[in-house]
Protein backbone atom coordinates (compact mmCIF):
# COMPACT_ATOMS: atom_id res chain seq x y z
CA UNK A 1 0.00 0.00 0.00
CA UNK A 2 1.29 3.47 -0.86
CA UNK A 3 0.20 6.34 1.40
CA UNK A 4 0.84 10.00 0.56
CA UNK A 5 0.95 12.16 3.68
CA UNK A 6 0.37 15.89 3.20
CA UNK A 7 1.79 17.69 6.24
CA UNK A 8 0.39 21.02 7.45
CA UNK A 9 3.80 22.68 7.13
CA UNK A 10 3.85 22.06 3.37
CA UNK A 11 5.81 18.84 2.89
CA UNK A 12 4.74 15.59 1.33
CA UNK A 13 5.58 12.27 2.93
CA UNK A 14 5.42 8.87 1.29
CA UNK A 15 4.84 5.73 3.32
CA UNK A 16 5.11 2.30 1.69
CA UNK A 17 3.40 -0.47 3.60
CA UNK A 18 3.74 -4.07 2.50
CA UNK A 19 1.54 -6.87 3.72
CA UNK A 20 1.90 -10.57 3.32
CA UNK A 21 4.23 -13.31 4.45
CA UNK A 22 7.85 -14.19 3.97
CA UNK A 23 8.85 -16.43 1.11
CA UNK A 24 9.58 -19.48 3.31
CA UNK A 25 11.96 -22.22 2.30
CA UNK A 26 12.94 -25.43 4.08
CA UNK A 27 16.50 -25.63 5.32
CA UNK A 28 18.59 -27.93 7.46
CA UNK A 29 20.47 -24.97 8.99
CA UNK A 30 19.20 -24.18 12.50
CA UNK A 31 21.27 -21.08 13.25
CA UNK A 32 21.54 -17.76 11.44
CA UNK A 33 24.58 -17.67 9.16
CA UNK A 34 27.13 -14.88 9.43
CA UNK A 35 26.22 -13.78 5.89
CA UNK A 36 22.45 -13.11 5.85
CA UNK A 37 22.46 -11.70 2.31
CA UNK A 38 20.05 -14.37 0.99
CA UNK A 39 17.48 -14.12 3.80
CA UNK A 40 16.88 -14.76 7.49
CA UNK A 41 16.27 -17.82 9.63
CA UNK A 42 12.64 -17.50 10.83
CA UNK A 43 12.34 -20.66 12.92
CA UNK A 44 13.95 -24.08 13.15
CA UNK A 45 14.38 -25.38 9.57
CA UNK A 46 12.49 -22.40 8.04
CA UNK A 47 14.39 -19.81 6.06
CA UNK A 48 12.79 -16.52 4.88
CA UNK A 49 14.25 -15.79 1.44
CA UNK A 50 14.88 -12.18 0.40
CA UNK A 51 12.50 -10.99 -2.28
CA UNK A 52 11.81 -7.66 -3.89
CA UNK A 53 9.14 -5.06 -4.58
CA UNK A 54 9.61 -2.18 -6.99
CA UNK A 55 8.70 1.44 -6.18
CA UNK A 56 9.61 4.32 -8.46
CA UNK A 57 9.83 7.97 -7.49
CA UNK A 58 10.92 11.10 -9.26
CA UNK A 59 13.19 13.12 -6.99
CA UNK A 60 14.16 16.77 -7.22
CA UNK A 61 17.21 16.72 -4.95
CA UNK A 62 17.70 20.50 -5.06
CA UNK A 63 14.24 21.30 -3.69
CA UNK A 64 15.66 21.92 -0.18
CA UNK A 65 19.25 22.90 -1.04
CA UNK A 66 22.24 20.96 -2.29
CA UNK A 67 23.13 18.96 0.86
CA UNK A 68 20.55 16.23 0.21
CA UNK A 69 21.44 12.60 -0.34
CA UNK A 70 19.79 9.34 -1.37
CA UNK A 71 20.52 5.80 -0.25
CA UNK A 72 19.62 3.04 -2.68
CA UNK A 73 19.51 -0.75 -2.43
CA UNK A 74 20.67 -2.56 -5.53
CA UNK A 75 19.48 -6.08 -6.24
CA UNK A 76 21.97 -8.49 -7.77
CA UNK A 77 21.00 -11.89 -9.13
CA UNK A 78 23.11 -14.94 -8.38
CA UNK A 79 24.14 -17.43 -11.07
CA UNK A 80 22.37 -20.77 -11.39
CA UNK A 81 24.17 -23.39 -9.32
CA UNK A 82 23.43 -26.36 -7.07
CA UNK A 83 22.49 -23.89 -4.27
CA UNK A 84 20.40 -21.76 -6.67
CA UNK A 85 18.90 -24.29 -9.11
CA UNK A 86 15.98 -22.06 -10.20
CA UNK A 87 18.14 -18.96 -10.66
CA UNK A 88 15.90 -16.79 -8.50
CA UNK A 89 18.25 -16.03 -5.58
CA UNK A 90 19.24 -12.40 -5.07
CA UNK A 91 21.58 -10.40 -2.86
CA UNK A 92 21.27 -6.77 -1.77
CA UNK A 93 23.96 -4.09 -1.83
CA UNK A 94 23.48 -0.61 -0.30
CA UNK A 95 24.95 2.46 -1.96
CA UNK A 96 24.78 6.15 -1.13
Amino acid sequence: MLNCIFHQYGTLGIKNELTGIYLPQETNVNTQTKNPSLGRLLAKNIFGVNHQHFFKYRLDLDVDGQKNSVMEMNVNSLPISHTNPLGNAITLADTQ
